[in-house]
């Protein structure tokens, strides 16, 4: 047992000191330099100045509108785990091509930011974007300036940041899924119970360790 306990310890060090060294270490050095007016090219604690630029920024309207910019931005994240776990259920069933369709939905995980932006920036272009050009077929009428409206550039974001992050959250329902035993839902049958009773008793709640690490490294990413 303490070979084992040795061993754990090993292997949770290396996270540990790297957290400490790239992320701890930096935000107690910003946090540090917010107290100051350094610039770079003096002794930042020559130019202590406290809590000043914190009134500052909390006086300023602009740092209010952008952090609610930023709150509607989050919207997109109890859509993607919706989404996640309706589509890892559905991909929790044995259907031909399952295995296809799970590496479609990571494929833009792991795709360049750069490379999928440029795409959905044609999807959504005014004149000859791909879903106006949906629009036009569909209703004869030419759709919205998508980049262009303060309004409708927001649910655009939200849309292809949902679509990007989609994957992740699937792979982890559907790991979370899979490792429910069918027991449970064999015993929740012989009950009588339903669907829904099945869904709402066993899944959601066993499924609440991971739902509760997609919402907070969602926000960390947001």
């Amino acid at each position: 047992a303490k070979r084992e306990e040795r061993t754990a310890w090993l292997f949770i060090t290396l996270p540990i000191v790297g957290f400490l060294l790239f992320m701890a270490y930096p935000i107690l050095y910003a946090f540090v330099a917010s107290l100051t007016k350094w610039t770079g090219t003096r002794s930042m604690f020559d130019t202590f100045c406290g809590f000043d630029n914190y009134v500052k920024l909390f006086s300023d309207p602009k740092f209010w509108r952008t952090l609610k910019t930023t709150i509607i931005y989050l919207i997109g994240i109890p859509i993607g785990m919706i989404l996640g776990i309706i589509l890892a259920m559905g991909m929790n069933r044995k259907i031909p091509g399952v295995r296809v369709l799970r590496t479609m939905y990571y494929v833009p995980v792991i795709s360049s930011l750069v490379a999928v932006s440029i795409l959905w920036a044609w999807v959504y272009n005014y004149d000859y974007g791909l879903l106006n050009m949906i629009i036009k077929t569909l209703t004869g009428k030419h759709g919205p300036n998508w980049l262009g409206d303060e309004t409708l550039i927001k649910i655009s974001m939200i849309i292809f940041m949902t679509w990007k992050g989609l994957g992740n959250s699937i792979i982890l329902y559907l790991a979370g899924l899979q490792s429910i035993p069918r027991s449970y839902y064999e015993a929740a049958v012989v009950d009588g119970a339903n669907g829904w009773h099945r869904f709402k008793s066993i899944t959601l709640p066993l499924l609440s360790p991971i739902t509760f690490y997609i919402l907070i490294t969602s926000l960390i990413g947001g």
